[in-house]
């Protein structure tokens, strides 16, 4: 039947309105844009990785040197407050101790491994933070040194001036807004509207 078709000059496959076949000049447009943007994409990835290279560089640095585990605990750690880093560490070391593998204390103290005393211009810093914490509103938690320290000392004193002044002005701007600032405001009509004539109205 297709045969008979095509020798009656018909044909079998239906016109199609697709685009005009692939040139030359085309095919090779596409190949340069396609080696381009595969070249794009391997330097973007191998640029990805130099950050990580030199991380892991850094790492592997303090690891020749001291437990990689114990800097990125203490690095971790630094932020928190002082009361709780030490419940933490209570905690692990007693759990260390009921899986029968007790870390000892030492008899070294932590203060053995003390930095260099704190800069005036340090406590400053710190003296200003601390303010700015307290007047912000901000709890005493957020002290992160460790207690008995020059730097905790002027963290906390200037935490309490802050925090005075915060609520000194609290309570200013409570006093400013009156006793019934927070009162529930009542919806609805006022009491003995709805019998009042209205004003276009003679009272009855």
């Amino acid at each position: 039947m297709a045969e008979q078709l095509r020798a009656n000059g018909h044909d079998t496959k239906p016109p199609t309105n697709g685009p005009a076949p692939l040139s030359a000049d085309e095919y090779l447009a596409f190949l340069q844009d396609y080696d381009d943007a595969e070249s794009a994409l391997m330097a973007a990835k191998a640029a990805c990785k130099a950050p990580k290279k030199e991380f892991d560089a850094v790492k592997k640095d303090i690891a020749e040197r001291t437990s990689l585990a114990s800097f990125e605990r203490a690095r971790a750690d630094r932020m928190k407050p002082g009361y709780q880093r030490e419940e933490e560490d209570a905690a692990y070391r007693a759990m260390m101790a009921w899986l029968g593998k007790p870390v000892a204390i030492g008899e070294q103290s932590a203060f053995d491994f003390a930095g260099k005393e704190p800069e005036t211009a340090e406590l400053h810093a710190i003296d200003s933070e601390g303010y700015q914490a307290g007047r912000n509103g901000h709890a005493e938690d957020t002290n992160t040194w460790t207690p008995g320290t020059a730097q905790h000392a002027s963290f906390a004193s200037a935490h309490k001036r802050g925090f005075d002044e915060f609520m000194s002005e609290q309570a200013e701007r409570a006093e400013a807004m009156g006793p019934d600032a927070d009162a529930p405001k009542k919806r609805g009509r006022p009491a003995g509207s709805k019998n009042r004539p209205k004003a276009d109205q003679p009272p009855a």
